[in-house]
């Protein structure tokens, strides 16, 4: 994917392969889970030269998911409501700094007086507010039990290989994680619409080597900032939105 760096001069002394399906997505070899051990070592390996002069914030995210090798899932639904765009140009220069602080001075920068986050949760590094983080990452964990009769099933594939969705249609997405996934899924798309989400709503999310729970919830947060359930009946993935009382 082409990247206008505008006026940012990027040095590094190492380049990582990033996997990349186009839309539709195609289907890639699946690859074996990250070790936590590896993880924590993502957060401590040394960027060697960091320099930005006026680069938009998505773009910063993008080099540092390059840099590092850490996927991340960056909530740019609550980021946006808390006035944090794509395009806030950022400046910023680092020597031998780990990419740990990298990150945590990019959101300083980015967040003003807002405070931002980051956490770790199994493969993924959530970027988003502050009390955002720690609510996606109670989300993730309580999805967590839904998916012990559908990891039974046969044929099922639970950890999705690394992909990426360029602003895809939310239909399509779904469509791709049945596939890769051999899971079933059913979307209410009517009660969805009548929150304003429906089929052609795009997702744009970089999902690498995520367990499908995960991947699913993701997509459903890049779609909307509004909750959704997600149940399991009788081996099927029911997705609706949730229902105020």
């Amino acid at each position: 994917m082409k990247r206008a760096f505008l006026s940012a001069v990027v040095a590094l002394l190492f380049a990582l392969p990033v996997a990349w399906a186009q839309k539709p997505p195609e289907k890639p070899v699946a690859k074996e889970p990250v070790a936590p051990s590896e993880l924590k070592a993502r957060l401590h390996k040394v960027l060697p030269v960091v320099s930005f002069k006026a680069v938009a914030l998505s773009e910063v995210f993008e080099f540092l998911h390059d840099a590092s090798g850490a996927d991340l899932f960056i909530d740019w639904k609550r980021l946006e409501k808390a006035g944090v765009l794509k395009k806030a140009p950022i400046t910023y220069q680092a020597k031998k700094r780990e990419f740990g602080e990298v990150l945590s001075d990019i959101l300083k920068l980015a967040g003003g007086n807002k405070p931002l986050a980051y956490c770790v949760d199994h493969q993924l590094t959530i970027i988003s507010t502050k009390g955002g983080a720690a609510a996606i990452q109670e989300t993730f964990q309580a999805d967590d039990k839904l998916w012990k009769p559908i990891e039974a099933g046969p044929g099922f594939k639970g950890i999705l290989p690394e992909v990426s969705f360029d602003v895809s249609r939310l239909a399509d997405v779904i469509d791709f994680l049945k596939d890769v996934s051999g899971a079933k899924i059913e979307v209410d798309w009517a009660a969805f619409a009548k929150a304003g989400v429906n089929r052609d709503t795009p997702i744009g999310a970089k999902l690498g080597n995520v367990t499908f729970g995960r991947a699913l919830r993701i997509v459903l947060l890049s779609a909307t900032d509004k909750p959704a359930n997600i149940t399991v009946v009788s081996g099927a993935i029911h997705v609706a939105p949730s229902v105020s009382k």
